[in-house]
């Protein structure tokens, strides 16, 4: 069976891969349907969106530097897509960032 892991590590050979790649790669191999594959995909986003937690260590340096009058970018090794990144950090309180730079869309891996 295909797991998220290998799906990203196979599809990551090539290209570093967004979440509706991985998604494809399970699909294809395990035969699921366009609609279920994509309810699944959504389902794994809207979790991120429930069970993520602020580092409150990380977010006080966020904010002190925001003081400070520094640029912030918050970089993640992340196949999701900016916009969905956005929602879910957004979501719990952190704002005011300059910018997200998110890996797959810059087709590399944050190394």
């Amino acid at each position: 069976m295909a797991s998220g892991v290998k799906a990203e590590r196979d599809l990551s050979q090539t290209r570093y891969p967004y979440i509706e790649e991985i998604y494809g790669y399970i699909a294809r191999e395990i035969g699921l349907d366009d609609c279920l594959k994509a309810e699944i995909m959504q389902c794994e986003i809207e979790t991120e969106r429930q069970v993520i937690v602020p580092r409150k260590a990380r977010v006080d340096i966020f904010n002190y530097c925001k003081q400070l009058g520094k640029r912030v970018y918050i970089v993640s090794d992340m196949y999701m897509r900016q916009k969905d990144l956005e929602d879910i950090i957004n979501n719990v309180g952190i704002v005011g960032y300059d910018k997200i730079l998110v890996s797959s869309e810059y087709d590399t891996s944050k190394p």
